[in-house]
């Protein structure tokens, strides 16, 4: 068992639920100020950039909230764990995949320890000297060796039973408009109790937005998406069953 905790006693550690992205088990999240710039094709193009925004820092600090924010996060921008980060990505675009969401970035992978390997060698483990915090903010892992074969079947690991034995995830789009999302949602209203709705559902499905948000509901019965196809062959993302850890 592999100690986060040794790399930062206050990293939070959650249970996966469900493989990311329908493929990794594993993901780190962490405090990286101008992470962007990771995505520049040549290490020499870093610093010049990182130079740029910190004086956006200093010259731009009254702009909206948003920016401001982002601007605060700025000035813990660590030049070597860009590098470190930049680096990483290109050595390994096979194995990992990289979201990033200024100021956090998220790392995926199926193996647990190159993960590890990958936060312990953090050339700068806490920029913001002044308070000590470290950048590993998350580390998401199955939490046992059931889960984890739960997960590689393509399953949800559940903490508790429930009536419906399926999660039913409809894809986000531009492309599904209002007739589509009202015969969807008139169809699994007549189902009654076969399918749970939740509220976020129910809402995405009447509002009349232009972009359709990816929801789900529940189901008792997996065949209800025979039905669902016929109405539209691309509003279904995927169907899950939910599985109970009995480890846990």
């Amino acid at each position: 068992m592999l100690l986060w905790n040794n790399l930062n006693s206050d990293v939070k550690i959650v249970d996966t639920k469900k493989k990311f992205f329908d493929k990794y088990l594993y993901k780190a999240v962490i405090y990286v100020p101008m992470g962007r710039l990771i995505l520049l094709d040549k290490p020499s193009l870093i610093l010049g950039n990182y130079l740029r925004r910190q004086d956006d820092e200093v010259s731009y600090n009254y702009a909206g909230s948003w920016m401001k924010s982002r601007r605060y996060h700025n000035r813990y921008a660590s030049l070597l764990n860009l590098e470190y980060f930049q680096k990483i990505k290109q050595h390994n675009e096979d194995d990992l995949k990289f979201r990033i969401e200024e100021p956090y970035i998220t790392i995926y992978s199926n193996d647990e320890r190159t993960l590890y390997k990958i936060m312990a060698e953090i050339p700068d483990l806490t920029p913001n000297k002044r308070h000590s915090i470290s950048i590993l903010r998350e580390i998401h892992k199955p939490a046992s060796a059931e889960s984890r074969e739960i997960l590689d079947r393509g399953e949800i690991v559940v903490k508790n039973v429930t009536d419906y034995d399926y999660k039913v995830i409809l894809r986000e789009s531009g492309k599904i408009n209002f007739e589509v999302r009202q015969q969807v949602y008139d169809y699994l209203v007549s189902l009654g109790d076969v399918v749970k709705m939740t509220p976020g559902c129910k809402r995405n499905l009447i509002e009349r937005n232009h972009w359709f948000t990816s929801t789900y509901f529940y189901t008792k019965d997996p065949s209800i998406l025979t039905f669902l196809n016929l109405i539209n062959t691309d509003i279904v993302s995927g169907i899950f069953k939910l599985t109970l850890a009995t480890d846990k």
